[in-house]
């Protein structure tokens, strides 16, 4: 994944997830990648909000939707989701969820949107399939190897995956999905194009200054322009992004049976 699309994927873990419990520091910044993957598999590259297929259902679709593990809760273009799969999604968000903070899943709408992003999610990976991008086994590998040296060796890495309910499988899973995303997204949209000016930062910076209150600190713009230049690139590339899902949806049979 190039540092625009990561930063996409980064920007959709706060936007659309409880917050998460802290991560131990990696020796590389690359072990953050873990907590994006997880995220992944779970809300979809690009954390797309709840879509017009979903803003007419609410509590009641919930609680007359089958609890049956192998009932299909929605289907894509054919491919379908069962309970099952969407349990174990909630599951695994919940377990990221800090201890005392409030339960996710207690929201009625929690379940319709994280089943909304499982569909992204399916809708993205089988598109990348029948454009023929493909992801070895040793391509999974690589990575995985990449991200257990960053978090320090493979006891912090297992720890890791522990505290966010995963397995090694479906870590194998989730980045599966995430290489061929990576692919389509850099493929078919102009993601790799984004830039940043220096005009647009400074811009941003003297918004922010604007309207920090009176007597706080400010940080030269020497000092957060990086910082700066990171928050746009994601914003950009998120729209990029989320204008593709789009597109993919207007052509694509979706049902939701929740």
């Amino acid at each position: 994944m190039n540092e625009t699309t990561e930063s996409v994927v980064e920007q959709s873990v706060e936007k659309t997830t409880p917050t998460p419990t802290p991560v131990s520091s990696p020796k590389k910044k690359k072990g953050n990648m873990l907590t994006v993957i997880i995220v992944l598999v779970l809300l979809a590259i690009v954390g797309a909000l709840a879509s017009k297929f979903m803003s007419s259902r609410g509590a009641e679709g919930m609680k007359s939707a089958s609890l049956d593990p192998k009932a299909i809760v929605a289907s894509v273009n054919g491919i379908e989701i069962s309970r099952a799969e969407l349990n174990k999604k909630v599951a695994q968000v919940k377990s990221t969820v800090p201890e005392g903070a409030a339960d996710p899943s207690q929201d009625a709408a929690f379940e319709l949107q994280l089943l909304d992003e499982v569909v992204n999610l399916k809708l993205l990976v089988s598109t990348a399939q029948a454009k023929g991008f493909t992801v070895t086994d040793e391509d999974i590998q690589k990575e995985i190897t990449s991200l257990t040296e960053a978090f320090g060796g493979e006891a912090e890495f297992q720890k890791q995956l522990e505290d966010n309910n995963l397995t090694i499988e479906d870590l194998r899973e989730n980045m599966r999905n995430e290489l061929l995303i990576r692919q389509l997204v850099d493929s078919e949209t102009a993601i790799k194009g984004v830039a940043v000016t220096p005009e647009e930062i400074k811009k941003t910076y003297e918004e922010a200054m604007t309207g920090a209150p009176e007597g706080q600190d400010v940080p030269p713009l020497e000092e957060v322009t990086e910082m700066i230049r990171a928050q746009l690139l994601q914003q950009k590339s998120a729209t990029i992004v989320q204008e593709y899902i789009n597109k993919l949806r207007e052509g694509a049979k979706i049902d939701i049976l929740l």
